[in-house]
């Protein structure tokens, strides 16, 4: 293409980093038809910056055909050089007409760190080769072209400047540690860096009593050992630790949380558990503000106003320029004149400015820039990607209600990189006083400049990075900024010192590291080591079941030996001077000792030894200290009057033509009592002994084993068996977490009643009690059992995961027979100050709720009950229904309310945001003509709060499907407006446990006669 320019230094855009030097060089290609004939070409070498360079290039493509490829390589990489030598580059390689040097087509701006192991860099498709020829003014002419390199050599300020990151090391490089992200967690990891490195918050945390929590439910806990293991591990921590406190599940990892909302539900919880402390009030000190909502009338002196704490701003972002238009938007002042003057107490209406002004900024303030919000034309939630400025200091003077100064330095730029649906944050932190910037992004921290904390986060437009280039819309841009308070800086990030952590906490965390270093040693060590499963005679004497021992569990020995000793070596360890015998697994699923090994391959190394032994199964050995040399029998004996069968003695098999009748003689002689004899095939399978027959006519062979009883045994061998056969241990964990967990040995031919009848006896309850739940799958629903008296217990503990053999219970406060035809209604009972008061009821399920509400108004009088969902209102019951009837009762709460007849409206409580929804909502009465500030009273009245409580509220009307919130006024009239819902914008102070499983009622007492309830008006129940 022909332009008015040409290729120099001014076509790559100047970077924000010193510029140590630049140059264009050309490089002729003067015979291009011979050059097509070699793979690859170099140009001469040329200096930038005292340093040598050249260009490689491919004319017919590296490994892409069609396609020209050129290189920048840096020749002085390749030489011997100092460690962390690195040099920066920008270029771009373009190819140009030589006559006339407006001809040319150039590659994008090329950015790389240059070092030793990556020398060169650019492009393998730099373009087609139709390229030199496709316009009517082409590069090629002439059969030449040249080949421009325009490169600019930038000063690395940080040390990580374009760097690839190939085995970085977060603590070496930059003194810090990184957090590893759980799936979606990298907004959470942004915060607690910030967090962290508030070292007065970190004190405050330390200071929290935890000697006795449990990490995996105590936030404050896990909290303290996350901080420590960020100060003081070497490597990237993870955070499943404290987000299981949390009550997290693995799918709550990979949701992205609002940051916002989690700061303050994280600091709640740990200023709950700071009172009565050294940290009492640490958080409020840190972070709590102070602002004043006011109207002021402008004609006449009256003023009506409200002071109220909080922990961050939420700045506009969108049509503000930077952070002071942003302010200056918050503390705008709003005219109330014409229509919409407002009434002031003695004086009527008046014209007044309505506003917010600050009393009190923080130490440490935290200010939320909303990016995310809602767009009234779209209808949806967008992202905001607007360029709006923050500057390194600000001054805030001039918006306190007494201006006075108020200068904050930058600590933190928390970061969203993406869009509403799909993201990346991460964060840049100050970590002291100094101006030296560090990136934390997940489990990785690098050095970073100020240009990166400022203006790459301003967001806005940026280059493309093309030649020519285009502005796009940057999706990388600060959402939460921390600013500390210029004279408090020093106090807050005074360095945390080892007497600042509690001494337990010091002590575990290093005892942990210790085993960790033992744990990697072990795994570094593991090839050097194998195990060998060891059976002896004492090993033999503790088993009471099928066959020899159990391998699988406690029974053998596990051994951990090295792979180069011997069993000779084994033998001293084991301090005797027996005879070790090889152990095989049979096709019936038994292990038997099957050959002695000999005293020549006692000398051998084990794992030789294992080689020429084992076909790939586990290394089993017998010790025996009695010397047989030939093949032994094992003898078990079986006592019935205590009814336990053990190991007796072993048996050298003299001769395989030997009558079985030898060794019957041979045991009743010891034992002097008439006996019988049955082999020991298998689990389930016995055998009687044919006593006539030889060893060699009954199969009988080294590692058979034989059981012995007393004539006509009762109970026998078999049913001992049999008994041990059907013999289960059942892990019995508790429904609700209050209870014990245990364990049982049951039989699997137990019946339900019989099972039920050992875990009452076991807990000291009755039976009818009592309820049992399955649990199918590992993360499935537990499922109740249901009783059938011939329902065995192998039958409800599933046999797909009999490894699991685990019941839950549950401990009922009514007969199992009451519970199956009634229903157990927990119940709340608000009076007309919202005071609760719990109460407790066992109805029959065909009950309609107008009996339901006559069993309340024997303690308390009642009226109407309504179905809530998420703090939202959805239904008034039907007293006629029956609880049965009643579809979806289970997933909702029930609620009672006092109304008048004709028209209510809900009222509902939120957070700042209507989407934060929180307690229990409720109808109020609309009266005709009613001003609100009439209203406002009986609102007062119905909270139960102190007048200067419920001044700190904001009173709005939600309209526009729950999404748009405006202030209510004091002349405002409800019964004139089209209004969905009543408003209540204030903190959720109440600590909610965790959703119940019984269904739970709420009632309103009332102390009027029941009245005929006209419910036609209710939109809500339409």
């Amino acid at each position: 293409m022909e332009t008015d320019e040409v290729l120099s230094l001014d076509s790559i855009k100047d970077y924000p980093f010193p510029l140590l030097a630049g140059t264009v060089f050309r490089w002729n290609i003067g015979s291009y038809s011979q050059l097509l004939r070699k793979e690859k070409e170099y140009s001469p070498p040329f200096e930038v910056n005292n340093m040598q360079w050249r260009l490689l290039f491919f004319p017919n493509g590296n490994k892409t055909p069609n396609t020209l490829s050129c290189f920048l390589e840096c020749l002085d990489a390749s030489k011997e050089q100092p460690k962390d030598w690195a040099v920066c580059g920008a270029f771009l390689i373009g190819l140009q007409n030589t006559k006339d040097p407006r001809i040319f087509k150039a590659s994008q701006i090329a950015t790389h760190r240059f070092e030793q192991g990556d020398t060169d860099w650019g492009f393998s498709a730099l373009m087609p080769v139709q390229a030199l020829t496709d316009s009517s003014k082409p590069i090629l002419e002439d059969d030449m072209f040249d080949i421009v390199c325009v490169l600019k050599i930038y000063q690395d300020t940080t040390g990580a400047l374009w760097h690839n990151f190939q085995n970085w090391d977060s603590k070496s490089k930059t003194g810090f540690i990184g957090l590893r992200n759980q799936g979606a967690t990298c907004y959470l990891n942004s915060l607690l860096q910030s967090l962290y490195f508030t070292n007065y918050f970190r004190k405050a945390t330390y200071a929290i009593p935890t000697t006795n929590d449990d990490p995996n439910k105590s936030v404050s806990l896990a909290l303290q050992r996350l901080f420590y293991n960020m100060q003081f591990q070497d490597q990237s921590v993870g955070t499943q630790e404290l987000t299981k406190s949390f009550g997290w599940d693995t799918m709550d990892a990979f949701y992205q949380h609002d940051v916002q909302e989690l700061n303050r539900v994280l600091q709640d919880n740990l200023e709950s558990k700071m009172k009565g402390t050294p940290a009492e009030g640490a958080i409020r000190k840190l972070f709590t503000g102070k602002m004043k909502s006011y109207i002021k009338c402008v004609e006449v002196d009256f003023e009506s106003s409200r002071i109220e704490d909080f922990y961050d701003i939420q700045l506009n972002v969108k049509g503000h320029k930077d952070l002071d238009a942003s302010f200056r938007d918050y503390v705008q002042k709003e005219l109330m004149n014409g229509e919409n003057k407002y009434f002031a107490e003695g004086f009527g209406l008046q014209d007044a400015n309505k506003g917010v002004i600050f009393t009190e900024f923080p130490p440490v303030l935290h200010l939320q820039l909303k990016r995310f919000d809602y767009d009234m034309e779209r209808d949806m939630l967008v992202k905001i990607n607007d360029r709006h400025a923050f500057p390194l200091v600000l001054e805030l003077g001039d918006y306190l209600e007494h201006p006075k100064p108020q200068r904050y330095h930058l600590h933190g730029v928390l970061v969203h990189s993406g869009d509403l649906n799909a993201g990346h944050y991460f964060t840049f932190i100050r970590p002291n006083v100094e101006n030296k910037w560090f990136k934390f992004d997940d489990d990785r921290v690098t050095p970073a400049s100020e240009f990166e904390v400022l203006d790459e986060n301003y967001g806005g437009e940026e280059h493309t990075g093309t030649q020519r280039a285009k502005m796009i819309k940057r999706l990388t841009n600060a959402y939460m900024l921390v600013y500390m308070r210029e004279e408090d800086r020093a106090e807050i990030l005074s360095p945390v010192e080892l007497n600042d952590i509690p001494e337990h906490l010091r002590n575990k965390l290093r005892e942990e590291r210790e085993l960790e270093v033992l744990r990697r040693k072990e795994m570094e060590e593991r090839h050097l080591y194998m195990n060998i499963k060891l059976c002896t005679r004492q090993t033999l004497s503790e088993h009471h079941g099928f066959d020899l021992c159990s391998w699988d569990q406690d029974g053998a020995k596990t051994l951990k030996v090295k792979r180069d000793s011997t069993l000779l070596d084994l033998k001293q360890e084991l301090k005797g001077n027996g005879r070790f015998w090889y152990v095989v697994g049979r096709q019936n699923k038994t292990y038997r000792p099957d050959s002695i090994i000999s005293l020549q391959d006692e000398q051998v190394s084990l794992e030789d030894l294992a080689k020429k032994l084992l076909k790939g199964s586990e290394f089993k050995l017998f010790y025996d200290t009695q010397g047989a040399e030939g093949p032994i029998l094992f003898l078990k004996s079986f006592n019935p009057s205590t009814g336990v069968l053990s190991f007796y003695d072993t048996y050298q098999i003299v001769s395989p033509n030997q009558k079985l009748s030898v060794l019957l003689q041979h045991l009743e002689a010891r034992t002097g009592t008439a006996l019988e004899l049955l082999e020991e095939v298998k689990p389930g399978m016995i055998e009687d002994v044919p006593l006539n027959a030889t060893f060699d006519q009954a199969e009988l062979g080294c590692g058979d084993i034989i059981c012995f009883q007393p004539k006509k045994a009762d109970p026998s061998v078999r049913q001992y068996f049999e008994e041990i056969q059907n013999r289960t241990t059942i892990t019995f964990k508790p429904y609700k977490e209050k209870d014990q967990e245990f364990q049982l040995v049951l039989s699997k031919k137990m019946n339900y009643d019989q099972v039920v009848e050992q875990v009452a006896q076991h807990l000291g309850h009755s039976a009818d009690h009592l309820r049992l739940y399955n649990q199918p799958t590992t993360y499935g629903p537990k499922s109740l059992v249901r009783r059938m008296t011939n329902l065995k217990l192998q039958e409800f503990v599933p046999l797909q995961y009999q490894n699991a053999q685990t019941l839950y219970y549950e401990v009922l406060e009514v007969s199992v027979h009451e519970l199956e035809t009634k229903q157990y209604l927990k119940i709340i009972c608000l009076d007309k100050h919202s005071k609760e008061t719990e109460l407790q009821l066992l109805c029959p399920k065909d009950a309609t709720f107008k009996s339901v509400l006559d069993q309340i108004r024997e303690k308390h009088p009642a009226n109407i009950l309504y179905t809530i969902s998420y703090s939202k209102i959805m239904s008034v019951l039907d007293l006629e229904k029956t609880i049965q009837e009643t579809p979806y009762l289970d997933q909702n709460t029930i609620v009672s309310d006092e109304i008048e007849e004709g028209q209510y409206i809900q009222v509902m409580h939120f957070d700042r945001e209507l989407f934060r929804v929180h307690g229990t909502p409720f109808l109020l009465p609309i009266r005709q003509d009613e001003l609100f500030s009439e209203t406002r009273q009986r609102l007062l009245g119905k909270t139960g709060l102190s007048e200067k409580e419920f001044n700190k509220i904001k009173i709005v009307s939600i309209t526009d499907n729950f999404t748009k919130q405006t202030p209510l006024e004091p002349d405002m009239v409800l019964s004139t407006m089209d209004v969905s819902c009543i408003g209540l914008d204030h903190s959720d102070k109440r600590k909610l446990a965790p959703t119940e499983k019984a269904i739970k009622i709420y009632v309103l007492l009332i102390t009027l006669e029941l009245v005929q309830i006209n419910l036609t008006s209710c939109e809500l129940c339409s």
